[in-house]
């Protein structure tokens, strides 16, 4: 392996939480390796706009996710890389991306797969999301993992006090994330409406950040909905760089298994993430930042369990 590469490229393609996770790794890379150019390989416009803001990263690459019997559309992306000149690829994603391999030959490729030159050895049966899993690959490229399993995006961070003043949102609020991906609503807790009454009569103001996707479910919620006003009066929903500032202000957050709860963990606020079965907080190194409270289904998780435990939580942190 080369004791000093001059450029080279990481790949994570998504999804959001897991664009926040790989921050950690990108970091030791970085500090392991000062003067090199750091490309990094994702997967759409949105992911491309957070990581571009990342102090660490250099270059970013937006790949199309083409079926294999559209093969071609990858066309482009090989010969993008191709022109950068490759010294060594870090691959966090493996399954969607290591066919890129052969086309960028010679190259030190660190990932699983037959032909990787420094070849990971992964458990059939490991999440993909590991912090774990990200700390072995980069180990096995030379890389000593200092930051990978605590992953910190305050960078992200964009002004807010405006917006809360505007609204008269006092220092010490609650911040909701009650939506998630579209593709996952079994990541949805339904009673955020029954908890933030109950916050709001224990004396917790509580907001929310809606995605525009998420503007009828705040809506319904007894909490201060943040929105930027516009000139004309009208409301706009904050971006993911305000939601981060709301984040890194405040006092405590609650959450579903989805990227603003990752941004807002990885922010430094404390706070207490509600999972599903499909999802496992101990995968994504959540249960080492927030609280958590795991169960089978979300429908049936109580108001009352999440109340008491984020009380606790609050009482904790007054002490």
């Amino acid at each position: 392996m080369a004791d000093t590469p001059k450029n080279i490229l990481i790949i994570r393609l998504g999804a959001m939480g897991d664009i926040i996770l790989t921050s950690g790794a990108v970091r030791d890379i970085r500090l392991a390796y000062p003067n090199a150019t750091i490309h990094f390989l994702t997967g759409g416009n949105l992911f491309a706009k957070v990581l571009k803001r990342n102090p660490d990263i250099d270059h970013v690459i937006v790949a199309p996710r083409p079926k294999l019997q559209r093969f071609w559309q990858s066309t482009p992306t090989i010969k993008q890389l191709r022109a950068l000149k490759i010294d060594r690829v870090y691959d966090l994603q493996d399954n969607k991306t290591r066919y890129l391999r052969p086309f960028l030959e010679p190259i030190e490729w660190v990932g699983t797969g037959r032909g990787a030159s420094h070849r990971v050895m992964v458990d059939g049966k490991a999440e993909p999301r590991s912090l774990h899993n990200f700390a072995n690959r980069i180990k096995t490229g030379g890389v000593e993992p200092l930051h990978t399993l605590k992953p910190d995006v305050s960078w992200m961070a964009d002004p807010v006090d405006d917006v809360l003043a505007q609204l008269n949102v006092p220092d010490r609020y609650v911040l909701l994330v009650p939506g998630s991906s579209m593709k996952n609503p079994d990541r949805r807790w339904p009673h955020y409406g029954e908890l933030a009454d109950k916050l709001q009569a224990a004396g917790y103001t509580c907001v929310t950040v809606p995605g525009p996707e998420e503007l009828e479910l705040c809506a319904k919620l007894p909490a201060t909905m943040l929105m930027r006003k516009q000139d004309d009066g009208s409301e706009k929903p904050l971006t993911y760089f305000e939601l981060a500032g709301v984040a890194c202000k405040a006092h405590y957050a609650i959450g579903n298994d989805t990227g603003p709860s990752h941004i807002a963990a990885r922010c430094g606020a404390p706070g207490l993430g509600l999972f599903g079965k499909a999802t496992f907080a101990h995968h994504s190194g959540f249960d080492t930042v927030w609280s958590v409270l795991q169960t089978q289904d979300l429908n049936t998780l109580p108001v009352d369990d999440v109340f008491e435990k984020a009380i606790q939580d609050l009482k904790d942190l007054a002490d």
